[in-house]
C-alpha cells in the first residue's frame, strides 16, 4: 500500500511539477506555523513557573464590561481594595495574602531622587507578604524582611545602577515623588522571562521598584485627601 502511494505521488510530481511544488510548500508552511504557534503558547504557559510557590499562587482579576458593549476592559490583575481583607477573614488557612497597587493613580511612573541623581521609575506598592509569595532573585538585602518596615524600597538591579552606580544600594536614602523619604532595603536581579513582572511591555505588573504599602497610603492621601483602603 505504501509503495502504491509513493508511486502515485511520483507520477503526480512528474506530470504536474508546479502543482506539486505549491502543495508541498503549503504543507510545509502549515507545519511551520503550527510549530511556531505551539512554541509561543508553551512559552507563555510557562510564565512565572520559576517561582517556588507558582502552583499554589492565585491572582485575583477583574473585568468591567457594559451590556451595550461600549466598554470592555478585558481581564486585568486588579480588584477592589477590600478583597484582601475578605480573603483573610473568610479563608484563614491561606498562608499569605498580599495586595499590590500603583502608588499614584494618575501615572505609572514615579519621580525618584537619590543623591544627585533623578529618575522616573515604574513602581508598585505592595504588602510585606508579597515577598513571601514570590521569591524574587535578591542580590542585596533580606527578601523576607525587605518590605516590612515603613519607608522600605526594593529596587531592581538596573534601577539601583541608575541611581547609585556601582555603589552598594542597600541602606541608602531615597526620596519618592519629591516628598517621601525612604531607605533601600533590597535589590532584585533581572526576573526570568516570561513573567507578569518581567521587562516586556506586555507584562502587566512590571516594575523598577517595590515600595512598602505606607508609600501608597501617604501618596494617595496627598492626592485625594482621604485614606487608601
Amino acid at each position: 500500500m505504501l509503495i502504491h502511494h509513493v508511486a502515485a505521488a511520483l507520477r503526480t510530481c512528474r506530470h504536474a511539477p508546479w502543482a506539486t511544488a505549491v502543495n508541498v510548500f503549503t504543507l510545509a508552511l502549515g507545519l511551520v506555523s503550527f510549530v511556531v504557534a505551539y512554541t509561543i503558547a508553551d512559552y507563555l504557559a510557562s510564565a512565572d513557573r520559576q517561582f517556588a510557590n507558582a502552583d499554589r499562587t492565585l491572582v485575583v482579576t477583574t473585568r468591567y464590561r457594559l451590556r451595550a458593549g461600549a466598554l470592555d476592559t478585558g481581564v486585568r490583575p486588579a480588584s477592589s481594595q477590600w478583597v484582601a481583607q475578605y480573603l483573610e477573614a473568610d479563608f484563614p488557612e491561606l498562608p499569605a495574602v498580599a495586595r499590590v497597587v500603583l502608588p499614584q493613580r494618575d501615572s505609572d511612573k514615579t519621580a525618584v531622587h537619590a543623591g544627585d541623581r533623578d529618575a522616573l521609575l515604574r513602581g508598585l506598592a505592595a504588602d510585606a507578604a508579597f515577598l513571601d509569595i514570590f521569591d524574587f532573585p535578591f542580590v542585596e538585602g533580606d527578601a523576607r524582611a525587605a518590605l516590612r518596615a515603613p519607608g522600605s524600597v526594593v529596587l531592581t538591579k538596573a534601577a539601583a545602577r541608575t541611581l547609585y552606580g556601582s555603589q552598594k544600594a542597600v541602606g541608602r536614602s531615597i526620596v519618592i515623588d519629591n516628598a517621601f523619604e525612604g531607605t533601600v532595603t533590597g535589590v532584585i536581579d533581572a526576573i526570568p522571562e516570561p513573567s507578569q513582572f518581567g521587562g516586556s511591555s506586555f507584562a502587566p505588573l512590571r516594575f523598577d521598584m517595590l515600595l512598602s504599602r505606607d508609600f501608597a497610603e501617604r501618596m494617595y492621601y496627598q492626592q485625594f485627601g482621604r485614606q487608601l483602603m
